[in-house]
């Protein structure tokens, strides 16, 4: 039987990925473009992104107006492991916050997994009144994820492949970092979530390595937030911390004309996606 080593990626907007391809060209060769807009076939991507979805596994490329992490972990393996298969998981949402929104059940939220033929559904319907600013169900990003995983795990089992979750990729923490109280939380928050998340994937993660990614400064208690997120990744086995600041990932560049700060630029993007997959792999 064949194995499908699958890659978890999740977080808020920073793991969606705000990467503007219009800005591509500053970076990047043409070549180099059309190579991402062409794609890696065996590098396969199942996601949730926003109010987006791709509904099953699709060819890891440039499919909209922005990229993902997603794209800098299927361009390196695909070079590194030319002859393998890869699946990507990803789920994210822009201001999901680790205290609220990926809460887990050992902190107090619900996580009943959704049927397959409802999560698009039910994922609207906590998406839209967030988006909003209303009132949502704790823990309905952690609830999705995990549907999303199993339903992701089902399929291909259903194609006679045997999973195995080889890597767990982090990009979270900005949202919590704009408050004290969820800063005072995180760590023990993200124990739970941590924790929920391999009893609840445990058949599947054997050797599974964590690769959690520090934030930008541009955060209020980055400081703090990032001490916690390399503290915890010191002191448990299978987890590193991604020091994006001393990688030099950016946020001021584009668009040009006004700069969005809050996320990473395009060339960022691609070289967080590199730094995950490279703390995943031997």
């Amino acid at each position: 039987m064949k194995q499908a080593k699958i890659i978890v990626l999740s977080g808020q907007s920073n793991g969606a990925g705000v990467g503007y391809v219009d800005c591509l060209p500053r970076c990047f060769s043409k070549e180099k473009i059309e190579e991402y807009r062409s794609g890696y076939s065996n590098i396969k991507l199942n996601y949730i992104s926003y109010d987006c979805f791709s509904d099953g596994f699709v060819t890891t490329k440039i499919d909209k107006e922005t990229i993902g992490p997603e794209l800098g972990i299927a361009e390196y393996l695909s070079e590194q492991y030319p002859n393998e298969e890869f699946f990507i998981v990803k789920f994210a949402v822009g201001s999901a916050s680790l205290r609220h929104d990926f809460l887990p059940p050992k902190r107090g939220a619900f996580s009943e997994i959704y049927k397959k033929d409802e999560l698009k559904e039910n994922h609207l319907q906590m998406y839209f009144p967030f988006r909003k600013g209303e009132p949502t169900q704790a823990g309905w990003c952690y609830r999705g994820l995990i549907s999303l995983l199993h339903h992701s795990i089902d399929a291909l089992k259903e194609e006679g492949y045997a999973p195995k979750i080889i890597g767990f990729c982090w990009m979270q923490g900005e949202s919590d970092a704009c408050l004290v109280e969820h800063v005072e939380n995180y760590e023990p928050d993200f124990d739970a979530f941590i924790g929920d998340f391999q009893a609840e994937f445990s058949p599947y993660l054997k050797d599974c390595i964590y690769a959690d990614a520090g934030i930008s400064e541009i955060w209020p208690c980055y400081e703090q937030m990032n001490f916690l997120k390399k503290e915890y990744a010191d002191t448990h086995r299978n987890f590193r911390y991604i020091d994006t600041i001393s990688h030099g990932l950016t946020t001021r560049f584009e668009p040009a004309e006004e700069p969005d700060i809050y996320h990473y630029d395009c060339e960022s993007v691609i070289k967080l996606g590199n730094l995950f997959v490279k703390e995943l792999m031997p």
